[in-house]
């Protein structure tokens, strides 16, 4: 096994160059521990216990082991050859060798998980890339320090805390170069950096913003109480029409878990249709895998290995991921420790990622059956139906047990509460140029939609000028102007209305449409379909499909929209073809 992996290294060594221009042959040779040093550290035969005589014993043993487990691969055996005398220079001027032990057993961990991958007969080029990396990093760090010792610039120091300083920035050093190499070995997965709540996608495309200091306040006081409370489900959806803040609320909350003492934020995906990668579904287990591995280093380990020995499974299908990428690595994280803070990830607009319920349904599957246990998830989504019936029930799992997930309706947050948070939104953006009965009138008209307050806002101070800002501002309050709903409401329909049916089937959805808005109140299903000579079912499931816009209320059992916008969008369509064509 020995001469195998040597000679493996060998070939890949000479098949190309590190991150510097010198090879790695070349440099590994340019230095040489010094012989008492070298004597200290050489013998293989020694004991790989750790014995605590004394803590420069301690040290002297680490070091040791250091040495023997990276025997296997000479170039870092001789790279690690040298971190070590870097070790022993700071060891004489340092009375305190504590820094120094723990920054010794933390590489002998590392090193020993490089020596087990080196081991093995499937070990990718762009692993061995990676350590070679590795190796040219700690080359470096070697022979910086020793030229700074060679100029006598360690020896004078005198001063304990500058020596301490010089220790910590030493060890920053080293840990950096094999986070690096871990850095590289993860990059392999086909995450989506873009999805990630905090990434600067552009200003090409929508961004969310947190909620305004002191709105949404008794939602998010809810989310945090939910995350934090171990007797609450593991999941929490948010769900809710088009514009009432969902996306905003997910980004607030993940603020908040940053910085919260009993909840971590571990990982996020912020679906967006604007952006392929964050509309891919392929791309939410890896992404989610990756950002884990970055905060957990069992499952770093375990999901290395994983790739390893499968670098294709990335690629793979969802169910296969869930099991490879999550719930293995997450079995290692738990089998050695409890969280001290509930690890939390957060999955935003699911219903901008196309076919979402693919990676949704065995995710769902997971957190149901107790496979990532301790990690609670909030997801965010408008109420389509193939996520309702994932989130909202057990149907499509074959399960009979209660749900573990939580679901919040959005809208059906109190007219008042949502109008009290509309209006301090408006206030803080237009309070320049408005007086308090314009900002009351928008928030009366924007209803429970942030969507339709943050349009007028956009419109409103699109011009620089006030006094031309005022004038669209009394405009769109007299024209009810928002066009991006418009926008928002025809995409919908054409997907509702534009696939899969024939004409006739497309001419019998909008007689109910205009039908239901020609009513002028609402009414149940059954009376929508007498009233357009149609089936109560047609209606029904019309109506599921427009969840967004519309809903069957539980109180009444009629229809009701959301907001008058979509009515008056309805029915400002003459001609319901080029609706759906365009």
């Amino acid at each position: 096994m020995r001469k195998f992996v040597k000679a493996k290294a060998k070939k890949m060594l000479k098949g190309g160059r590190s991150r510097s221009a010198t090879p790695i042959e070349s440099r590994s040779s340019t230095f040489t521990p010094e012989p008492g040093n070298a004597q200290q550290v050489s013998s293989t035969n020694q004991s790989l216990t750790i014995t605590s005589k004394t803590v420069v014993d301690t040290l002297e043993t680490t070091l040791n082991v250091l040495k023997e487990v990276s025997v296997f691969f000479p170039p870092l055996q001789a790279a690690v050859g040298g971190v070590i005398e870097c070790i022993y220079i700071y060891k004489k001027v340092s009375g305190n060798t504590e820094a120094l032990q723990v920054l010794a057993e933390d590489l002998v961990t590392k090193t020993k998980y490089l020596q087990m991958r080196l081991e093995q007969d499937d070990m990718e080029p762009s692993g061995m890339q990676s350590i070679k990396d590795l190796v040219g990093d700690l080359i470096k760090i070697y022979q910086d320090i020793k030229e700074q010792s060679n100029m006598g610039k360690i020896s004078k120091i005198l001063n304990q805390t500058e020596i301490g300083d010089k220790i910590e920035s030493f060890k920053k050093r080293i840990t950096q170069a094999y986070e690096d190499c871990k850095e590289q070995m993860l990059a392999k997965l086909g995450y989506s950096a873009r999805a990630f709540y905090d990434t600067d996608k552009g200003s090409q495309y929508t961004r969310h913003r947190h909620c305004l200091e002191g709105t949404r306040a008794k939602i998010l006081e809810n989310i945090q109480h939910w995350a934090k409370s171990s007797s609450e489900s593991t999941g929490y959806w948010i769900w809710g029409m088009a514009g009432t803040g969902k996306s905003t609320i997910a980004m607030s909350a993940c603020n908040l878990f940053k910085k919260s003492k009993e909840c971590a934020l571990v990982a996020s995906f912020f679906c967006s249709r604007q952006i392929e990668e964050c509309r891919d579904y392929r791309t939410i287990i890896p992404t989610l895998a990756y950002q884990l591995a970055r905060g957990f280093r069992r499952f770093a380990v375990v999901l290395r290995d994983i790739y390893n020995a499968d670098p294709e499974i990335a690629s793979k299908q969802p169910e296969e991921q869930v099991l490879k990428l999550l719930i293995e690595p997450w079995k290692a994280v738990l089998a050695f420790q409890n969280q001290r803070r509930v690890p939390v990830i957060v999955l935003d607009a699911l219903d901008e990622c196309t076919e979402v319920q693919r990676a949704l349904k065995p995710l769902i599957a997971a957190i149901e059956e107790g496979k990532l246990a301790q990690i609670k998830f909030l997801f965010t989504s408008r109420p389509e139906q193939p996520i309702q019936l994932l989130l909202h029930s057990n149907e499509q799992l074959n399960m009979d047990i209660p749900s573990k997930v939580k679901v919040f309706e959005l809208h059906g947050v109190e007219k008042d509460e949502v109008q009290k948070d509309i209006n301090a939104y408006v206030t803080a953006e237009l309070k320049s140029i408005a007086t308090e009965k314009h900002l009351w009138e928008l928030t009366e008209l924007a209803g429970n939609l942030f969507i339709f307050a943050a349009t007028v806002v956009k419109y409103v101070m699109g011009i620089k000028d006030p006094s031309p800002q005022l004038q669209r501002l009394e405009k769109a309050l007299k024209e009810n102007k928002h066009q991006e709903l418009d926008q928002l409401y025809a995409g919908v329909l054409q997907d509702v209305l534009g696939k899969d049916f024939d004409k006739d089937e497309v001419d019998t959805r909008w007689n109910i449409l205009h039908t239901m808005v020609a009513l002028l109140q609402p009414m149940t299903c059954k009376g929508i379909a007498v009233m357009a000579s149609s089936g109560e079912d047609t209606v029904r499931v019309l109506i599921e499909q427009l969840q967004a816009f519309c809903f069957i209320s539980e109180k009444d059992k009629c229809v009701h929209t959301f907001h008058l916008s979509f009515t008056e969008y309805i029915t400002r369509q003459n001609n319901e073809k080029n609706i759906v064509k365009n």
